[in-house]
């Protein structure tokens, strides 16, 4: 029952595709994550990341993966979409993923320009379209994975700080108990319920 397919698309065609996904299929489950690719063996457990183990336990349900970061090559977006059909082969779940290419904000060492994709993504982080077709909050998990392992620049540190809150204070209120983020490097299985600077419910994404 598993539909590997993955899309690709643009940061900015982000609200668009998803409420297209949405109009086509009534999912039973939305998971939404940032930050959450493969890229060197420092990322042991993205493939948890971007679809979490109590995911692939449940049977005959209809999941919409949505995964938000920055693919710097198509190289990359091959190598996360061959991690993700391995993971969920025996899954007996059907998924629909769908690939968000784009950032937060970002510096581009190419044009050295910084592009800010901040109005969009929030923008959809309203999850106007779940309002709209009564999606519960026990259907929605959000969870941001961005950190940084090494000495942070001023650019990181301000994304460090301010990314999972932005998205909090965008949420629909009926959707706060959705977001989640990653206590980082330090506990590289363990995510937390985010609710302003208070966090909770510290869950393992890895094995539970």
């Amino acid at each position: 029952m598993v539909n590997p397919k993955t899309n690709v698309y643009n940061i900015n065609l982000i609200n668009e595709v998803v409420d297209s996904y949405l109009n086509m299929n009534k999912y039973d489950y939305i998971y939404i994550s940032i930050g959450s690719k493969y890229v060197c063996s420092e990322s042991k457990y993205a493939k948890f990341q971007m679809i979490p183990k109590n995911l692939l336990l449940s049977e005959n349900n209809r999941i919409l993966i949505i995964i938000i970061d920055q693919f710097m090559s198509k190289e990359n977006v091959k190598e996360n979409q061959n991690i993700l059909e391995k993971h969920i082969i025996f899954s007996r779940n059907i998924f629909d993923i769908i690939f968000i290419n784009g950032f937060f904000i970002y510096f581009d060492y190419k044009t050295l320009k910084i592009n800010d994709n901040k109005d969009v993504l929030l923008k959809f982080f309203n999850l106007t379209k779940m309002i709209e077709q009564n999606y519960l909050a026990n259907q929605i998990m959000i969870c941001n994975f961005v950190k940084f392992k090494n000495r942070q620049s001023m650019y990181e540190m301000y994304i460090h700080k301010t990314m999972t809150k932005y998205i909090y204070d965008y949420l629909n209120p009926q959707y706060y108990d959705c977001l989640y983020e990653w206590l980082g490097y330090d506990k590289q299985k363990y995510i937390v319920k985010y609710k302003g600077d208070i966090q909770f419910d510290k869950i393992d994404y890895v094995t539970s």
